[in-house]
This record gives C-alpha cells, structure tokens and sequence, in this order.
C-alpha cells in the first residue's frame, strides 16, 4: 500500500519515527494502527460489557418495533398539534 501525504504531516511522521526508535516509516505506522485497532477493540469490549450490564433484557421482535413505530408516531402527532 502507498500512501501520499502532505509535506508537512509526511515529516511529521518521519519525525516521529526516529524519536520513537522505529526502524523505519512504514514500522512506526504498523505500530500506530495496531495500536488504534487494539483501542478500538477495548473500547468496543467496554461498550458490549455495559450494554450486558444495562438491566434486563428485552426481546427484540416484530411487537416490539411495532410499539416502537407507534410510540414514534404519537411524539410526531403531537409535536404537530403543538406547533399547530
């Protein structure tokens, strides 16, 4: 993969290559984006952990979208008649 980047960011990077102790651009790049993969794995794992813990369960099924549309349409009917 060949990536093009702007002067200024392109020795930014260089830069920051060196002062890591990277052999090279390409190295200090891999690092950088496994290391946002694996942040980006946590945060996801936190997200999931949260949602597991939020409270009880609801089944999700055809009568609980139709609820949902109903509820939906009601604060729409009603913001109307309010603005009315």
């Amino acid at each position: 993969m060949n990536v093009t980047l702007p002067e200024g960011l392109r020795e930014w990077v260089e830069t920051q290559a060196q002062l890591g102790g990277h052999p090279s651009v390409d190295c200090y790049v891999e690092t950088v984006l496994r290391d946002e993969r694996e942040r980006t794995r946590k945060e996801i794992d936190q997200l999931l952990l949260e949602g597991v813990e939020s409270g009880e369960p609801v089944e999700v099924n055809e009568i609980f979208w139709a609820a949902r549309r109903r509820h939906l349409e009601e604060c729409v009917n009603n913001h109307a008649k309010q603005r009315g």
